[in-house]
């Protein structure tokens, strides 16, 4: 169980991409159900097999090109061996295979499912890849908080109730917000192994200390929209439930500002990011769902 346990921690710290990725698809889905009083469970069930293998890609193809320039699953180690040449393969095979099921999707419900899973699908590639490499020029978070925010969340919706509802844009903001934070601890310990990578990412570029405190700011604007959409009715009372995950918050801060220069001692920021954002994104889906 001693050794278990971590390896469940780095995995999640490592995958987190592969979990949190479901949330906004969920959130999205029950906006949906919630607006138009139906819901295709057939969709749904498609959409999300095309989510997850998108996921896949996105494991499989940051791997590969992570790993030809110096990954942050080794710490300080600059002879880390190449990711397999079946990890490739297996990325462009995941994403072409997400793409399919996009055809069909859109064949169904009409061209903006197209549209942005050719978004995803870009974002997936050059996140790492060349000759954009979004990570190292300090878009990495973005493109994070975006897709996993507000495309995700717009594509579910759309894929449920076949329309663009701006009221979305309120739960999609808090998604790309709270998904925000938790990029951000997560980079913090890989500092030397990014920069020694060449990546330029926020955390390089600002340095540790200001990333733990832009953590702490993204937090604190992730429950003020919080009460703001609560208080203007934007959504359903059952999130105010959210709340109660703020000595979390308290705490994920705090450990950020203390040991911002240690990873061991760092890591509880992050599993209390992980937990802030998908219990959050949980309540988010169960309010919509259920009101």
């Amino acid at each position: 169980m001693g050794r278990i346990i971590p390896g469940i921690v780095r995995t999640i710290r490592y995958r987190f991409l592969l979990i949190a990725g479901i949330f906004p698809y969920l959130v999205g889905s029950s906006i949906a159900y919630h607006k138009t009083a139906t819901f295709h469970l057939n969709l749904f069930a498609v959409g999300l097999s095309g989510i997850f293998l998108a996921l896949l890609a996105v494991e499989y193809i940051n791997e590969y090109f992570d790993s030809r320039i110096g990954g942050t699953d080794h710490i300080f180690s600059l002879e880390r061996p190449p990711a397999p040449l079946y990890y490739k393969f297996a990325g462009f095979g995941a994403l072409l295979s997400a793409f399919f099921i996009a055809v069909l999707l859109t064949i169904e419900r009409g061209y903006p499912i197209m549209l942005l899973s050719l978004i995803g699908a870009v974002a997936i590639f050059f996140y790492l890849g060349p000759p954009l490499k979004l990570s190292h020029r300090g878009f990495g978070e973005v493109t994070i908080a975006l897709s996993y925010g507000v495309f995700m969340t717009m594509g579910s919706f759309y894929l449920q109730a076949r329309r663009i509802d701006f009221s979305i844009f309120g739960a999609s903001i808090l998604a790309g917000l709270f998904i925000l934070a938790l990029t951000l601890a997560n980079e913090i310990p890989d500092y030397y192994q990014d920069r020694l990578a060449g990546k330029r990412n926020i955390v390089v570029r600002f340095g540790r200390l200001n990333t733990a405190r832009l953590f702490g700011a993204i937090l604190i604007l992730s429950y003020t929209a919080l009460i703001s959409e609560l208080i203007y009715g934007i959504l359903p009372p059952f999130c105010w439930l959210i709340l109660l995950t703020l000595p979390v918050a308290f705490r994920s801060y705090a450990i950020a500002i203390k040991y911002y220069d240690q990873p061991p001692q760092f890591i509880p920021a992050i599993r209390g990011a992980i937990a802030i954002y998908a219990i959050s994104m949980a309540i988010l889906s169960l309010g919509y769902f259920f009101t």
